[in-house]
């Protein structure tokens, strides 16, 4: 598996696709290019003792509690570690404010963000497009 994982994506005698004769095939969603066959394989080792005792375990409130919380344990760190994971595939940017709907021109509007699901993120840039258009109109736009 993990050759293949590491090959999968850009390896293209590995991206066939199925036409299987019968109940009409399959639907586009079948068809693979150099995005769809990423994979990462992790293994997570909790400790050299294979069965601990409940009490390492951890409680439930300590999964988003952080590394260091008093009821913090093997499942809840891994719990937390599948969190990121997941949250990593997939970069998100959210409204931390929604800015106004209407504006008119000369306006000037602060926009607040909250991004995640990246390590680090380089750059941001905010576009302002009216319904229908595909061109900016942002004017004077300042990073704080």
């Amino acid at each position: 598996m993990e050759d293949w994982a590491y090959g999968g994506s850009w390896l293209q005698s590995g991206q066939v696709s199925c036409t299987p004769p019968t109940f009409g095939g399959y639907s586009d969603r079948t068809l693979y290019n150099d995005a769809t066959h990423r994979a990462i394989n992790l293994l997570v080792e909790t400790a050299f003792i294979k069965a601990p005792a409940d009490s390492f375990a951890g409680w439930n409130d300590a999964i988003l509690g952080g590394g260091g919380h008093e009821h913090d344990g093997h499942v809840s760190r891994n719990m937390r570690l599948c969190l990121f994971l997941t949250d990593l595939v997939q970069p998100w940017v959210r409204f931390a404010e929604a800015p106004p709907a209407n504006l008119n021109a000369g306006t000037t509007v602060k926009v607040l963000i909250d991004v995640g699901g990246l390590m680090m993120l380089d750059e941001a840039k905010i576009q302002c497009i009216r319904p229908g258009e595909v061109a900016s109109v942002c004017e004077g736009v300042k990073e704080t």
